[in-house]
């Protein structure tokens, strides 16, 4: 308690609130940590049970202090509630919150305004817009209602390029920013540069794989949306006059159907090999 009053009295704190941290992120969270002087509070839960994100999510080590919360979960996992009150009690008014943006969740409307009558700046950090549709937030409520959340914090980071130019008509450019949703690259580059040392057709060997085959990498979630069944009919119609490779990286609810897919139509050169570290990834 003595420490929590000393950091209130001095510098104060900035809070991070997430459904959930993947583990991508928390190189990300930590060089915000450091920016910040150590004084980034990361606030977040653990994935509905049977999330195809429930892999990704890592417990990394990481300097930052993690306060963790309860989700509540309904309708699978399409609406989200957490509560929050907690974390301004422990720590005290923050500096800054940085949410992310979800119109998934009931709180979060609850939390910009908690975080506003404490006097923090607001941050939203998301998509701002759905993936599946083009945005309109004069015919869409919920394009709406993300807009009306946009425009009532003090920034909005965005996490590409393209989403900050979506906003751009209806949102100030000093409220807009990019921050991507990626991983760390440096230590990639890293990997990379050691590979090239030995070269493409030393790692080919290495994996198993022969020099002149087609490789085609699959890289992320496997669910429906992702289209891994239209994924594997291609390679299907593709390998049956090449010689090629499919390597699939990732886990989710459909890898049983990919794996029984592959089975059933004796679909040969496929590789499903389940989630890998960046280390374990890189050569392919």
């Amino acid at each position: 308690l003595s420490i929590r009053r000393q950091r209130q009295m001095c510098i104060r704190d900035s809070y991070y609130f997430a459904r959930m941290v993947p583990g991508y992120r928390i190189p990300v969270l930590e060089q915000l940590n450091q920016r910040l002087g150590g004084h980034l509070i990361v606030c977040s839960g653990q994935p509905q049970g049977a999330s195809s994100l429930a892999y990704l999510v890592s417990k990394g080590s990481h300097s930052y202090e993690h306060v963790v919360l309860r989700n509540f979960w309904m309708s699978g996992d399409k609406i989200h509630a957490q509560p929050f009150r907690s974390v301004f009690r422990s720590f005290g008014p923050p500096s800054v919150v940085l949410a992310e943006e979800s119109p998934r969740s009931l709180t979060l409307p609850l939390l910009l305004r908690h975080a506003r009558r404490q006097g923090a700046g607001r941050v939203l950090w998301g998509h701002f817009s759905s993936l599946k549709r083009p945005y309109n937030p004069a015919k869409h409520p919920f394009d709406r209602y993300r807009l009306h959340l946009a425009r009532s914090v003090e920034a909005c980071a965005c996490y590409t390029s393209g989403v900050a130019d979506i906003l751009r008509p209806y949102i100030p450019d000093e409220k807009l920013f990019v921050a991507r949703n990626t991983i760390d690259l440096e230590p990639l580059f890293v990997l990379r540069q050691e590979l090239e040392k030995d070269g493409r057709k030393d790692v080919r060997r290495r994996l198993g794989i022969a020099g002149d085959s087609h490789v085609l990498v699959y890289l992320g979630r496997l669910i429906p949306e992702k289209g891994t069944k239209m994924l594997l009919e291609s390679f299907k119609s593709f390998s049956a006059g090449a010689d090629a490779v499919l390597i699939v990286i990732g886990d989710g609810p459909d890898r049983q159907f990919m794996e029984a897919y592959v089975s059933n139509h004796d679909l040969r050169g496929v590789r499903i090999l389940g989630p890998l570290s960046d280390e374990m990834a890189a050569p392919y």
